[in-house]
């Protein structure tokens, strides 16, 4: 269910200029696809959480399936950029839907130090999907071109979809009685209030923003700019997923021990360090890939401890609200990260330093949400 998502988001990216050229459609236009895509991941997890809440996670997941597989066919038919687009939107609403309803099923089934752990551990196995998924894209668009990629989207979905008819039981507490869909809206609208909520939201969305701004830019500084081909850029890419996965590793491993807020704390200085390293090469400016993708593996190195703990904490607020917190703390974030991947591309492109600029502003962010409403629970 979590991969789903990754693999759905990145496996298109290396497809980008040559979509931009087929289509004949301007740089910022074609970039719809990434920027709204994100737009509707945030849009998923919003509907998708209360839905869950209030008629159960099963049901909630299956419908999602089924939507993902039809706008995947979709895409492989669509003969325009604004057909294209809403089949990249249907894709995101189901893919996303599953990627958040994993994070409520967890929480269902576990304590706050539990969560941020299963969730580290799910995003490690899960980190599989955007190491493998560019190269996966990169070369079915090299052989038998960029629609390809749509019917592997939807062979993945019907074997998800067959996976959780068979597998997925219901996990919403079953000792509670259903609720109603205003007691959903006010469970939900109560979030809102919650400050210790809002902060770890806050702290999650701005780790997002980091990586998102990195997707946005690098297509066209890799491809376009420094001239590599696609297979270049999804190698590259991997060296990403490698920091990610070493920052989930760390989260499974080490937050029962340190605590939610010290692993947070942690994350954020080292994806701040790989920024200012970034910010550093670009004002030389060295254009090379590895002056982007080695700094950038600090930075998903950083987010692989910052955003399990600040989900993991920000879902337990209220278990009764569980898949409204997910769904809440995952729209922030894809919002936020939908603006700035489509941001980034409006800026001066020709080296890194408008993204690396873009990034050190978020993370001072970071740094100011990080003292506020701290926890003083020992235990995160």
């Amino acid at each position: 269910m979590a991969m789903i998502g990754p693999l759905t988001l990145n496996i298109f990216q290396p497809s980008m200029p040559r979509l931009t050229r087929e289509l004949g459609a301007p740089r910022d236009i074609a970039q719809l696809t990434l920027s709204l895509y994100i737009f509707s991941m945030g849009v998923a997890q919003i509907v998708s959480g209360p839905l869950a809440d209030r008629f159960g996670r099963r049901p909630v997941v299956l419908t999602a399936l089924g939507l993902y597989v039809a706008s995947s066919i979709a895409g492989f038919f669509a003969a325009s950029l604004p057909m294209l687009v809403a089949a990249r939107i249907g894709q995101a609403l189901g893919a996303t839907a599953c990627l958040g309803l994993s994070r409520t099923v967890t929480a269902d089934l576990s304590d706050r130090a539990g969560t941020a752990r299963v969730i580290a551990y799910t995003t490690m196995a899960m980190v599989i999907a955007p190491m493998a998924s560019p190269n996966i894209g990169a070369t079915i668009d090299e052989i038998w071109g960029w629609r390809t990629i749509f019917m592997v989207c939807a062979a993945a979905g019907i074997a998800v979809a067959v996976y959780c008819l068979l597998q997925l039981e219901e996990t919403r507490p079953g000792g509670l009685t259903p609720p109603t869909g205003r007691e959903v809206y006010a469970r939900s609208l109560a979030l809102l209030r919650n400050r210790g909520f809002l902060r770890y939201a806050a702290l999650a969305t701005l780790g997002s923003a980091c990586f998102f701004t990195i997707l946005g830019a690098t297509p066209h500084l890799i491809i376009e700019v420094m001239q590599r081909p696609p297979t270049d850029y999804a190698r590259w890419f991997m060296v990403m997923s490698v920091g990610y996965a070493l920052g989930n590793f760390a989260t499974g491993r080490y937050t029962a021990a340190i605590g939610i807020d010290r692993m947070i704390s942690l994350g954020n200085l080292i994806q701040t360090g790989g920024i200012v390293i970034m910010t550093g090469l670009a004002l030389v400016p060295m254009m090379h890939p590895a002056a982007i993708f080695l700094p950038a593996m600090l930075v998903t190195l950083g987010n692989g401890m910052v955003l399990p703990n600040a989900l993991a904490a920000g879902i337990q607020t209220d278990r009764l609200a569980a898949g409204a917190a997910t769904g809440l703390a995952g729209f922030a974030q894809l919002l936020f990260a939908s603006v700035a991947s489509y941001v980034v591309l409006l800026l001066p492109g020709q080296t890194a330093l408008p993204m690396a600029l873009m990034m050190l502003g978020f993370a001072v962010l970071a740094q100011i949400v990080l003292p506020l409403s701290r926890t003083s629970r020992p235990d995160g």
